[in-house]
C-alpha cells in the first residue's frame, strides 16, 4: 500500500508541474479547488509521501501544527483536504498513515497490544490495525459501546465488571466514536463474531451515535463496512417497565430537529423507528443509579438487557 500511495503522489504532482511547464495551464481535476487548497494539498501530499518513505505515522494533529505556521488554515481544512484525498485514490484514511488522536478505550475479554484488557481498561490507539487484538477469550459472545466514558468507566470498574458477568468486551468513543473505535468495533464484530450492542443516553443524540456505530457512508473510504449494532439501551419502555422516578427532560427543538432526521435516515432499522417515535422527553444512563441498587443498578440493568436479549 505504502509503494501506491508514493507512486500515486508523484504522479500527481509530476503530472501538475508538467502540465504548468507546458503552459497547458492547471489540469480540469485541479482547477475545480481554490488556489490555497491547492497549495494545502500539495503540502500534505509531501507530509504523506515523507511518512510513507518512512515508514512512520502522524496524527490528524500533527499535520495541521506542521502546516499552521505557514498557511492560515484549520484543523477543519486539513482533515477535508486528507478525506477527499482518500476518496479520490479510493484508499482508507488510514493508508495515508495519517490516525487520529486516541480518545477510545476498551475493557473486558480481550487482548490489545499484548495488554490483557480483563485486567486494565486500555486506550485504544489511534493507528489500530485488525492484527493489534492478538486474542479474544473463548466463550466472548458480545461487545457492547457505551456513548459515556463515565459510563464505561462504572462498567469496567463495578465489582464484579460487566464481563464478569456476561461474555463481553466493552468499548467507549467517550461520545461519537472515532475511526479506531469503529475499526476495533468491526473487528471484533468481522474477524472474532462478536454481537454488537450500543448502550447510549435516551435521547435523539445517543440514538444518532448509534447510528454512527452502524456504518459511515463515506465513499472510497473504510468506514462503509456495515454494522449491525443493535440499540440495547436506555429505551423509553425499560424505564416504563421498572417504574423509575427518572429526571426526564422535554425534548429541544435541536432534540425534536434530530429526531425528524433519524426518522428519514435509512441507517436506522425498523426495529428502532417506534421507540424513537414515542421519545417524547430524554433521561440519562446515570439515571439507573436510583433503581434502589446505587451505582449497582446500572450494571444490573445492562445485565439483565444482555441476558433477556431486550436489545432492539
Amino acid at each position: 500500500m505504502d509503494d501506491h500511495i508514493i507512486a500515486t503522489i508523484e504522479s500527481e504532482i509530476l503530472g501538475l508541474l508538467e502540465q504548468i511547464t507546458q503552459s497547458h495551464g492547471i489540469p480540469r481535476e485541479w482547477s475545480r479547488i481554490s488556489p490555497s487548497t491547492v497549495a494545502v494539498t500539495l503540502a500534505v501530499q509531501a507530509i504523506i509521501h515523507e511518512h510513507a518513505l518512512l515508514g512512520s505515522h502522524c496524527t490528524l494533529r500533527d499535520v495541521y501544527y506542521t502546516l499552521a505556521p505557514k498557511v492560515a488554515i484549520t484543523q477543519a481544512t486539513t482533515n477535508k483536504v486528507l478525506q477527499d484525498m482518500a476518496i479520490r485514490w479510493g484508499v482508507p484514511r488510514l493508508a495515508l498513515r495519517v490516525h487520529a488522536t486516541t480518545r477510545g478505550f476498551a475493557g473486558g475479554r480481550m487482548t490489545l497490544r499484548g495488554v490483557d484488557c480483563t485486567s486494565t481498561v486500555v486506550s485504544i490507539p489511534g493507528d489500530f490495525v485488525p492484527s493489534d487484538i492478538t486474542k479474544v477469550e473463548p466463550g466472548t459472545r458480545y461487545v457492547v459501546c457505551v456513548e459515556k466514558d463515565s459510563i464505561f468507566q462504572r462498567l469496567c470498574k463495578e465489582t464484579p465488571t460487566l464481563w464478569k458477568r456476561v461474555p463481553c468486551v466493552v468499548l467507549t468513543g467517550c461520545g461519537f466514536p472515532d475511526h479506531a473505535t469503529r475499526a476495533v468495533l468491526r473487528t471484533l464484530v468481522n474477524e472474532h463474531a462478536l454481537e454488537p450492542l450500543g448502550l447510549v443516553d435516551h435521547n435523539p443524540a445517543g440514538v444518532r451515535i448509534l447510528t454512527t456505530y452502524r456504518g459511515q457512508t463515506a465513499k472510497g473510504s473504510d468506514l462503509t463496512s456495515f454494522v449491525p449494532m443493535r440499540w440495547l439501551g436506555l429505551h423509553g419502555s425499560d424505564m416504563e417497565s421498572l417504574g423509575m422516578a427518572l429526571p426526564r427532560v422535554p425534548l429541544t427543538k435541536r432534540d425534536e430537529t434530530l429526531k425528524d432526521g433519524l426518522l428519514k435516515d435509512a441507517r436506522v432499522p425498523e426495529t428502532w423507528i417506534e421507540e424513537i417515535q414515542r421519545m417524547k422527553s430524554k433521561a440519562e444512563l446515570q439515571s439507573l443509579y436510583s433503581t434502589g441498587s446505587g451505582l449497582r443498578g446500572l450494571v444490573e440493568y445492562v445485565e439483565r438487557q444482555i441476558l433477556q436479549n431486550r436489545a432492539l
